[in-house]
């Protein structure tokens, strides 16, 4: 499990916008217009620095992805979650996708006798997409060839590229990866409690609301190594509300204050490395 954090503007919020009032003497009193204008002016750059400074973030976080999935493919590791709290970066597969494309085509100097298949899932919209299934043109852009289709149910993390929820086997993978914000936690947990309980076809007893909670749970698997992402403010063990529930396989947590590179993924598989052999 990769964690990865948007770091948000920190700059203080404008003034409200200036409204009439009434004076204790029951005197209406009229804002004017000079000083509106100032404080929409002030609101509209405040908001416009925040869209700017979310779109750079989401290009940071799907650039340092895209490296993280490249490298772990080549590694050799077959699967993958990614976290990221908000899940914005997260909404456009395709854009994604060409990133890893990119990646992988200048890691080998776009000579490769082996194409890796790569699926990236995201749970939250219900949407894959294979890498090696579609073409990208010089502009970025994924052809007509890769629509993004829906996700198969998923079963076990141990089992996620073997068989398809109903048993059946699905095309193989060199890497699944999973992308994962805050959304496919607790709060979709609750979700599948309360749908389970207004269905009304269904005659809810608690082991059926247990079951789905189950399916849920298993699409998270137990990690063996978690590796985070965070700036220099804040504390290197926070996990930025990872749905993380089974620990079973006991995983190995590092942290890094700097960017995605790769001395810290080698420091990372080599301390994996180490604990595996113990």
């Amino acid at each position: 499990v990769a964690i990865y954090d948007m770091i948000p503007l920190v700059v203080p919020p404008p003034p409200e916008i200036p409204i009439p009032y009434l004076t204790a003497e029951k005197r209406l009193v009229v804002p004017e217009k000079k000083e509106t204008s100032r404080v929409l002016s002030q609101r509209a750059e405040w908001s416009a620095a925040h869209h700017t400074q979310k779109a750079s973030e989401i290009i940071r976080i799907c650039s340092e992805v895209s490296r993280l999935i490249t490298w772990t493919a080549y590694g050799g590791i077959k699967n993958l979650t990614i976290y990221e709290g908000t899940g914005h970066a997260w909404n456009d597969l395709k854009r994604l996708s060409c990133m890893i494309k990119s990646e992988m085509s200048t890691l080998n100097n776009g000579m490769s006798d082996h194409t890796l298949s790569i699926k990236i899932i995201n749970l939250a919209l219900d949407k894959s997409v294979v890498i090696g299934d579609e073409l990208c043109d010089s502009s970025g852009h994924i052809g007509l060839n890769s629509a993004l289709k829906t996700v198969e149910p998923i079963p076990s993390s141990a089992n996620i590229n073997s068989c398809g929820g109903d048993g059946s086997p699905i095309a193989y993978n060199d890497l699944t990866v999973l992308l994962v914000s805050k959304h496919d936690g607790l709060a979709s947990i609750a979700a599948t409690v309360r749908d389970t309980l207004r269905n009304p076809a269904n005659s809810v007893m608690l082991p059926d609301i247990t079951e789905e909670v189950d399916k849920q749970l298993e699409k998270h698997g137990s990690p063996d190594l978690i590796i985070s992402f965070t700036n220099k403010r804040q504390h290197p063990s926070v996990l930025h509300g990872l749905p993380l529930f089974n620990l079973e396989n006991q995983p190995l947590f590092l942290s890094d204050t700097t960017q995605t590179s790769f001395p810290f993924f080698v420091k990372a598989m080599t301390a994996f490395s180490k604990e595996e052999k113990k």
